[in-house]
């Protein structure tokens, strides 16, 4: 009799195993007594597939723990504890047979997975030994639907948070559902919905809505009506005011149709909106609109005016480059004028150059993204700093530049050397361009009264005998890309930018720039400024490298005297690349340099100008095969490294800073020249931050970079020496 029962058990045992298997993506049976897995089926390939090492039949615990390295989902651990084999034998005690968790993977393909595994314990009737089966079931489908329906709710929900009242309109059968009622209209209103809509209707346009406006309510929620807005399969909306005494509110109505499941339209959704507020805000929304198109139009133009200056600007560099190539390919046995056309084409770049850096400049400061760096700096000698970068163009043009100061203004102040050096370079420039020879340019200094306790007043002015402007062009000097137009200005080479830029940065520093001209007698550009009075230890600190700020320079040492800079930058001559040659080192041989560079060609270009000068050069594609190729090298190998710094793998701020890491000495002191096309001062104080020496922008000059190395390598060999 009980072979009979354990028979007839085993047999409905099976029943629902093939019942439960059949549906399962995988199923298999263990031995939980023994910790083995003794059998199992797969039926989604994309799910199961052989793993090196493990195996069925095989030990239930390596199988596990290799399954859940696959779980995606935040309950791995979750599923370790209930798989366990202790777990799994104190449960059958307890009397617990079935259990379940849910988890997620990713199939063969990655993409994710959900699985439902049930757990289902018995005993074998022969020896007493726990054993289970494991069922897993694909359930992503079902997920996917739950997730969908549940983003329908949230969209219906948001779509329809305005409306007091929504409701679904079954036309085929005149009846309706409501989806959200207004409180304050069930308790006052609610006998009028009745089972017809159509009913409901009548009723709540003779309660509810305001005399006046119940036809037209009527018309639009009629049965007719509502079947046109279903053939038409556009939605609609009209408004009508509620009440029946005293000021009436303003209602909308809007009705969307809406498919069935077969995708037919016989339904549709009518939401109710309390619109009282809206309507009195009609008149201030309407002024918003206009003003709001208003200055939509001003940003087509202003946005055609300029791709249209942007266009012109840029042509004319670009037809240059593109003739004069054109020219010196169809000469290439006449050397004259090939180096003539290369001379032509590398200003045109320069100019090109100029340009571009204007404009990513502007929008810098007109987006917020300049980033000012305050310190204490001397104003005075800022400005002597910046007149001495003019001197070879004052001495070209035979023009006198008198700076005067008077005597009562605070000479420490706390600003942005950087920005303070390229507002009144682009000032004095502009003085310098559009002065004749032998003419005169001032830069004054005043004391600006009634200034913020602890602050100076300054009134700037930079004044010169030039050629001048119109009244005209003065409204629009301040304006990107507007330009005199006259030939002796148009003669000259420009971009329209320098003043607007002067006006961004004179603006975020809290100050004004104004403008007076006449035309044949000059121009004074006046700022004012309330600038901060540096403290006497920031002074101190300050003082003795105030004028090393010129953003202007190809290159910038990091650590120069306000001397050296001054020499470099200014000198007794203008450079060229010529004029400049490579230093040996002490063994007396050509220096060794690393050039780390992501962009083949600009490897290319910048091995070869290096080579023409002297320097004997390897390369690295990324900042990781730079340090591994200066940790293979013998000591003093390289001489220097030249660091591009946008790079994959490791850019060149990481990869300065694991050099500077390096075990052996000699290789830490490595001099690093940062190479980069963003030559903002936020980039420059990057690079020294992450322990480079020094920073030159692309394109490289290769004037600019000889001098440069030359200057790094004297530096670190004094350092030595010391």
């Amino acid at each position: 009799m009980e072979n009979r029962n354990n028979d007839a058990k085993i047999f409905g045992e099976n029943l629902y195993k093939g019942a439960v298997v059949d549906s399962a993506a995988s199923s298999y049976e263990m031995n939980v007594t023994q910790s083995l897995i003794t059998s199992g089926t797969f039926t989604a390939p994309h799910l199961f597939w052989p793993v090196p090492g493990v195996g069925i039949p095989g030990d239930m615990k390596v199988n596990s723990d290799s399954w859940s390295e696959r779980i995606l989902s935040d309950n791995k651990e979750e599923y370790l504890r209930l798989i366990d084999r202790e777990n799994l034998l104190q449960k059958f005690k307890n009397g617990i047979h079935s259990m379940a968790i849910e988890y997620m993977v990713n199939d063969i393909d990655g993409n994710p997975v959900w699985l439902h595994q049930s757990i289902h314990l018995s005993q074998d009737p022969h020896n007493g030994d726990v054993l289970a089966l494991i069922v897993i079931v694909d359930k992503t489908e079902e997920k996917l639907t739950a997730v969908q329906n549940e983003r329908r709710m949230l969209v219906i929900e948001g779509l329809t948070a305005e409306y007091e009242t929504v409701c679904w309109v079954d036309l085929t059968h005149d009846n309706y559902e409501v989806y959200r009622l207004s409180g304050k209209l069930s308790k006052a209103f609610g006998d009028v919905l009745k089972p017809s809509f159509e009913e409901s209707i009548h009723l709540l346009a003779d309660r509810v809505v305001y005399a006046a406006d119940r036809e037209r309510f009527l018309e639009h929620l009629s049965i007719k009506t509502l079947q046109k807005v279903l053939e038409q399969k556009q939605e609609t909306s009209f408004t009508f005011r509620g009440g029946v005494m005293g000021e009436p509110l303003y209602y909308r109505a809007k009705l969307v149709p809406i498919h069935d499941g077969l995708g037919e339209l016989t339904r549709i959704l009518i939401g109710f909106a309390n619109i009282q507020e809206e309507r009195a805000n009609d008149g201030r929304r309407q002024l918003v609109l206009e003003t709001a198109l208003e200055q939509a139009r001003q940003a087509s133009a202003a946005k055609n005016t300029f791709l249209s200056r942007m266009s012109h600007d840029i042509r004319t560099p670009m037809n240059a480059i593109i003739g004069l190539s054109e020219i010196a390919e169809a000469h290439p046995d006449d050397p004259e004028k090939v180096e003539d056309c290369l001379k032509k084409i590398r200003f045109a770049g320069i100019h090109l150059l100029e340009l571009i850096d204007n404009v990513l400049d502007m929008s810098r400061i007109e987006s917020g993204r300049s980033v000012f760096r305050e310190e204490a700096c001397s104003i005075r000698e800022l400005i002597r700093s910046v007149t001495e970068l003019f001197q070879p163009s004052l001495r070209r043009k035979k023009q006198t530049l008198t700076l005067n100061a008077e005597k009562d203004v605070a000479d420490m102040l706390i600003l942005d050397k950087v920005r303070m050096t390229q507002l009144i370079s682009n000032l004095l420039s502009n003085a310098v361009k559009y002065t004749p020879d032998e003419g005169q340019i001032r830069i004054d200094i005043h004391n600006r009264k009634n200034a913020p306790e602890g602050y100076q007043g300054i009134l700037l002015h930079v004044i010169d005998n030039g050629i001048g402007m119109s009244n005209e062009f003065q409204n629009h000097v301040f304006e990107p890309f507007e330009r005199e137009q006259n030939s002796d200005v148009i003669s000259q080479n420009g971009t329209g930018l320098g003043t607007s830029i002067c006006k961004g940065i004179v603006e975020a520093m809290g100050g004004t720039i104004s403008v007076w001209s006449s035309e044949g007698t000059g121009t004074v550009f006046t700022i004012s400024l309330d600038l901060k009075i540096a403290d006497h230890e920031s002074a101190g600190r300050n003082k003795a490298d105030s004028g090393r700020a010129s953003i202007l320079a190809r290159g910038t040492v990091f650590g120069l005297s306000e001397k050296e800079l001054l020499m470099r930058e200014t000198g007794q001559k203008e450079k060229t690349a010529s004029d400049v040659k490579p230093k040996g080192n002490y063994f007396d041989r050509p220096l060794q340099l690393l050039l780390v560079e992501d962009n083949e060609l600009n490897r290319e270009i910048t091995t070869e100008l290096l080579k023409s000068k002297g320097y004997l050069v390897e390369s690295a594609e990324n900042g990781r095969q730079a340090l591994a190729m200066i940790m293979q090298r013998e000591r003093y190998y390289y001489d220097a490294v030249l660091m591009d710094i946008q790079m994959p793998e490791m850019d060149g701020y990481e990869t300065t800073r694991a050099i500077r890491l390096i075990e052996k000495p000699e290789d830490r002191k490595l001099p690093i020249i940062a190479l980069t096309a963003n030559v903002y001062s936020e980039s420059i104080q990057r690079a020294k931050e992450a322990g480079m020496n020094a920073c030159i922008s692309k394109p490289v000059e290769t004037g600019a970079l000889a001098e440069l190395l030359n200057e790094v390598l004297d530096s670190s060999q004094k350092g030595e020496e010391a």
